[in-house]
């Protein structure tokens, strides 16, 4: 018995046990979650964090396309400075 109701065998009681859980998943609107259900609460915190990690990729992107043209420059004897380019300067 489960919350006053009563299951015939344990295959009942976990399917009602899992429409449950796809019930509180989907509609239930939680308020720590700002009102959201925990499967769009779930959507949003993944989307920020793929949009900070994003951010994270690209400066450490930046930082070694800079390092590997520092290497390069310093392999044949130049120096940054001897370019115009802001892009050619250290990071």
């Amino acid at each position: 018995m489960i919350y006053g109701r009563t299951f015939k065998n344990p295959d009942e009681a976990r399917g009602a046990v899992g429409q449950f859980v796809k019930l509180l998943n989907s509609e239930w609107l939680i308020k720590k979650n700002g009102y959201l259900s925990l499967r769009q609460a779930r959507e949003a915190y993944y989307a920020r964090e793929a949009a900070r990690l994003k951010k994270v990729c690209n400066l450490v992107s930046r930082r070694i396309v800079a390092l590997k043209l520092r290497t390069f420059l310093k392999l044949f004897g130049l120096s940054g400075e001897n370019f115009p380019s802001a892009a050619y300067k250290r990071v």
